[in-house]
């Protein structure tokens, strides 16, 4: 059975590869280091939730499709505010 946390770790890679980053790359963007990227990558380490939408923001992506709730990786097509106002979270 594939778990929420299956599904995140494998979109987070995805969704970084797709954006053409390095692990590197988005540490030096949030703030941390590059493994730190891949523990969150391979679930050795759980992700905080504003990091998780920093994440999203920076691949083009919502934190529903991360975790697994939108089937679309695209905010434009699930009409989804890749950018809410509290910072915490989608509508």
């Amino acid at each position: 059975m594939i778990t929420v946390a299956d599904t995140l770790y494998f979109r987070l890679r995805a969704a970084r590869q797709a954006a053409g980053l390095s692990q590197q790359d988005v540490g030096r963007h949030l703030g941390v280091t590059g493994a730190a990227i891949s523990r969150w990558e391979n679930g050795h380490r759980s992700i905080d939730p504003d990091e998780l939408v920093k994440l999203a923001r920076l691949y083009g992506t919502t934190v529903g499709w991360l975790v697994g709730e939108s089937p679309f990786f695209s905010p434009e097509t699930t009409g989804e505010d890749p950018h809410p106002a509290n910072g915490a979270g989608e509508r």
